[in-house]
């Protein structure tokens, strides 16, 4: 992102954050707005759901209620006992039942009625008016398990689908069968089997008018779970599968809850109310209902869009008019980088940009007579000088590889290793400093214990040391790598040609208004003319001085031509050496340099 908008200019931006405001602010309002809305619908529509629910299971309830006087009517009809207990003539002529037959036959929705005697020896009574027929023998159904659920009801009424029985041979439509045993008035033991059926279209039709407005889908399911009526799609879980919904259902009479059925969020409100045990649940997927709020939000948008295309023309005239000063501010800059010092931005507002311009043609006044100075031109000679020297003596490694070398040796256990990459990590980082040129002390002499530490791993403990820097002298500003060639000087001229090494001292301290540090080996030692092509560049030895084997002495060049830039003549640096002795360096600097603040940090 910050790629991008680099190369776009001030008005580009101004336009495209105040258009991303607009377009943020729009869609979370319109978000807000429409989770609001949908919410008031859904809650709205729950609410008319199960004030549906409730009347189809007070519909229901009503129905069963009817079926259950009628049955009782014929199962306490004298004729009714007389001929379960096979002591009158059959009932088609007997007109005694006349009243109670024809009550059946008003019952549009009562298709069939079956009265059996709990035996083979007399045909049953049944009555049907849809076509059905073929009643299989008492023999024949008493074997079923729906048969066992009518006796163990004691004489009460029992509701099942009569698709899967053995109860009509030639079945017109699906029914659903309400069963009860009829009992003698005399002992109450069972004597015959009352069998109503009702057309299971009489019961969708008691719904079907809500499935027509929605899409929404109704099922009517008895206590063991099996659907009784159902309408639309198919949204009950099959056997041996699990729901929420039906879960709410078995523990609550009535509830709405929003459930994803075969991926579809679907509004479902459930009521367990009836009487005979059957649960109703009414389904409706949540996309109908959202549907007019789905145009809604695609027109906002289209709303949106078209006030944002009328707002463009209007805002590339504001940003015109507001980033014309910064272009004509911008343009001068330019002239004056081309070397028109004498460049000036007219002032037409006193608003910020305004203000801008003042300072700038201020400041191209102080430059002109800078640069009228030479000031400019001497600064940046002996700031040239100054990098071109440090660059010879910079490292510029890249020591977050050696991080990563050193946390892989760690790993592996080798720590020897890791503490050498690690001081080589510290060494690289420490000589860089971030591109300063000043460090503290105390960074010059953890950088000094490195390189030390590595040149002992690297003559296998041969060399010794010691490093002893007085607390005031740590935070004190110093040259960035002024003790590090002179140690590597000892090294190379004192310490590289004795088989047993040798010892190195670096000590640093304060005496009043100067910093004292020397370099002390007990090393080989140099002779005067030795001494004097450490100070001259390679170039300019002496051809019996020249050590090219030896690069630490173009390295004491570049210190002392270093110091020369920063203090001019204030700083002092001596060497004496005696051959077969050792060598001992001394700088002394002055202390006024602004001390490190906020502590020292590596």
């Amino acid at each position: 992102m910050k790629i991008f908008s680099r190369g776009l200019s001030i008005r580009v931006k101004l336009i495209l954050s105040i258009y991303g405001t607009i377009i943020f602010i729009s869609s979370v309002l319109g978000y807000f707005s429409y989770q609001y809305s949908a919410d008031n619908v859904v809650n709205k529509v729950s609410i008319a759901n199960q004030a549906t629910v409730k009347q189809i299971d007070a519909n229901l309830n009503f129905l069963q209620h009817e079926i259950d006087d009628i049955s009782m009517q014929l199962e306490l009809h004298d004729l009714v006992q007389s001929f379960l207990k096979g002591s009158a003539s059959p009932l088609y002529t007997d007109k005694s039942l006349l009243f109670t037959m024809s009550l059946i036959a008003a019952k549009s929705y009562i298709n069939l009625t079956i009265l059996y005697n709990l035996s083979d020896d007399q045909i049953p009574f049944h009555m049907s008016n849809d076509g059905s027929n073929g009643i299989y023998p008492f023999s024949v159904f008493s074997g079923s398990g729906t048969y066992r659920k009518i006796d163990a009801q004691q004489g009460k009424p029992y509701w099942f689908r009569s698709d899967d029985e053995l109860l009509i041979q030639n079945n017109k439509y699906p029914k659903i069968v309400m069963g009860r045993m009829v009992r003698d008035l005399n002992d109450y033991h069972n004597i015959g089997l009352l069998i109503m059926c009702v057309n299971e279209k009489y019961i969708r039709n008691l719904y079907a008018d809500n499935l027509q407005t929605n899409g929404g889908s109704i099922a009517i399911v008895d206590g063991s779970g099996s659907v009784i009526s159902h309408g639309g799609p198919d949204f009950y879980p099959a056997a041996g599968q699990s729901s929420r919904f039906v879960a709410d259902a078995g523990r609550h009479q009535e509830g709405t809850l929003v459930e994803n059925v075969g991926g579809q969020p679907m509004l479902i409100a459930y009521s367990s109310l009836n009487e005979v045990g059957w649960k109703i649940y009414y389904a409706v997927p949540m996309v109908s209902l959202t549907k007019e709020l789905n145009a809604i939000k695609k027109f906002t948008f289209y709303i949106v869009a078209g006030c944002l295309l009328a707002l463009l023309p209007v805002m590339l005239l504001l940003s015109s008019l507001l980033t014309l000063p910064i272009k004509r501010l911008l343009r001068s800059m330019r002239r004056f980088q081309a070397g028109r010092f004498d460049e000036r931005v007219k002032i037409m507002n006193n608003d910020e940009i305004g203000q801008l311009s003042e300072g700038y043609n201020t400041m191209v006044a102080s430059i002109k007579d800078l640069v009228n100075k030479m000031y400019v031109l001497q600064i940046r000679e002996r700031e040239a000088e100054l990098n071109a020297l440090q660059a010879q003596i910079n490292p510029h490694f890249l020591y977050n590889t050696l991080d990563l070398i050193f946390w892989k040796a760690q790993a592996s256990g080798d720590k020897e290793i890791a503490l050498m990459i690690y001081s080589l990590s510290r060494f690289f980082r420490i000589s860089l400093n971030r591109g300063e040129g000043m460090t503290v002390a105390a960074r010059e002499k953890e950088l000094v214990e490195h390189y030390l530490l590595l040149h002992q791993k690297r003559h296998k403990h041969k060399l010794s040391y010691d490093i002893r820097f007085e607390d005031d002298v740590l935070p004190c500003m110093i040259p960035k790598l002024i003790l590090q060639p002179l140690v590597e000087n000892a090294m190379l001229h004192g310490l590289e040609k004795q088989k047993n090494g040798g010892h190195i001292i670096v000590t640093a301290a304060r005496d009043g208004e100067e910093l004292r540090f020397a370099v002390e080996d007990d090393g080989v030692g140099m002779d005067d003319e030795q001494l004097q092509a450490l100070f001259s560049p390679p170039a300019e030895r002496p051809a019996a001085a020249a050590m090219p084997e030896l690069p630490g002495g173009y390295a004491v060049h570049n210190v002392v031509e270093r110091l020369k830039l920063i203090y001019g003549d204030r700083y002092k640096m001596a060497f004496s050496s005696t051959p077969g002795v050792g060598t001992r360096v001394e700088i002394v600097l002055p202390a006024d340099m602004p001390a490190a603040k906020g502590g020292i940090t590596a």
